[in-house]
């Protein structure tokens, strides 16, 4: 499995072997999926978003649904502090959590959560902005 340990300890395997364990100490009930390339093309697939949905291949598609409905049907609401997290939220955390595992080092769930609160309010406070100077131009 990609998740096992490697044996070795030079620095950069035992970085790799520490995400591999937060990986598998935060996320235990995972699971793992294999996607054809979405694209033959090496030229198209180095500007993958930049290519209309209808070029990617037929079988990636397909996969693709197949691991949408997936997710849309075993997920569970992410709910921290007791407050569910909406879509941006969780992706401000997801971010959060990878940009620790790429710095070798474990998330801080309440330093996440910190961060994830933050933009929230900063997006709360744009849109109040935006609506009051709206409703004074009116």
């Amino acid at each position: 499995s990609a998740l096992q340990d490697k044996p070795g300890f030079t620095e950069d395997i035992m970085k790799k072997n520490r995400v591999r364990f937060f990986l598998k100490e935060f996320f235990k009930d995972r699971d793992c999926v294999t996607l054809v390339r979405p694209i033959v093309d090496e030229k198209k697939l180095q500007n993958l978003s930049k290519q209309p949905a209808d070029t990617l291949r037929p079988e990636f598609r397909q996969q693709v649904d197949a691991l949408r409905h997936t997710v849309m049907h075993r997920a569970q609401t992410k709910i921290i502090n007791g407050k569910p997290l909406n879509g941006r939220m969780l992706l401000n955390l997801a971010r959060e959590y990878c940009q620790a595992f790429s710095n070798g080092t474990a998330p801080v769930i309440n330093s996440a959560w910190d961060t994830v609160v933050t933009v929230e309010c900063q997006n709360a406070l744009a849109k109040a902005l935006s609506t009051y100077t709206d409703s004074m131009a009116a």
